[in-house]
């Protein structure tokens, strides 16, 4: 047989589970729905409030509802101080760009993270074995070295001005354009040069193109 319960402030029988139990382990003797009411009373009345995490519509007392956040459960709540942490952890990271584009890097990847995306990834690492494979054909006898190629940051040093011809380059044109930006070595690999930076310049892809292997006076940049 059930076990009833009568509340002090209704008069009213009910089940043992309507009534909240202490710490102490003895039972309120008020029911849950007189102890709501009261509850409510006591902190200014009932009044409606969204999550502010999922955006329910939940019925809170009024004080609760002055509160900076409210939240209709303890997932929700878990889910924003969550990403709180996340959001302080990430706003401390130092501003990086891609290196191959220049462009902002998003502060939640990882501290790691060199590219924007996956297509600037597959350029700087397909640009880096080609001339990798071209410095090993071409100079087989002399230390093979694999520096990932920064685009950006040699853009940035030749000030976007292209090493051969002095026009600018602009960074919206891509292959097979002409005007393309390109990378092009300062001494030839075939001249003994190789693929670090200081022997690599920003281009013209026409201009890259129309030098080939032959050296030019570019290469008094190296002296000093």
């Amino acid at each position: 047989m059930r076990q009833l319960r009568k509340c002090n402030r209704c008069g009213e029988h009910r089940a043992i589970d309507d009534f909240y139990k202490r710490r102490d382990g003895s039972v309120n003797p008020w029911c849950k729905p007189c102890y709501r009411d009261w509850y409510a009373d006591r902190n200014g009345g009932r009044t409606t409030r969204t999550c502010d995490q999922c955006g329910t519509s939940m019925e809170v007392t009024a004080r609760r509802a002055a509160e900076p956040k409210v939240f209709c459960s303890r997932a929700c709540k878990d889910v924003f101080r969550k990403a709180e942490q996340s959001a302080a952890l990430h706003a401390v990271k130092p501003p990086r760009v891609c290196v191959w584009c220049g462009d902002p890097l998003d502060q939640r990847m990882r501290k790691d993270a060199k590219f924007c995306s996956a297509d600037c990834n597959s350029r700087a690492h397909r640009t880096t074995r080609k001339f990798r494979r071209r410095l090993g054909k071409d100079a087989p006898l002399r230390p093979r070295t694999d520096p990932l190629i920064n685009f950006a940051e040699i853009a940035e040093r030749d000030h976007w001005r292209c090493g051969l011809c002095g026009g600018a380059v602009s960074k919206n044109r891509e292959y097979p354009d002409p005007l393309a930006p390109s990378i092009d070595h300062v001494i030839p690999l075939s001249q003994g040069g190789d693929n670090e930076p200081v022997n690599l310049q920003l281009t013209h892809l026409r201009c890259n193109l129309s030098k080939r292997d032959r050296p030019g006076g570019e290469q008094l940049r190296l002296i000093g």
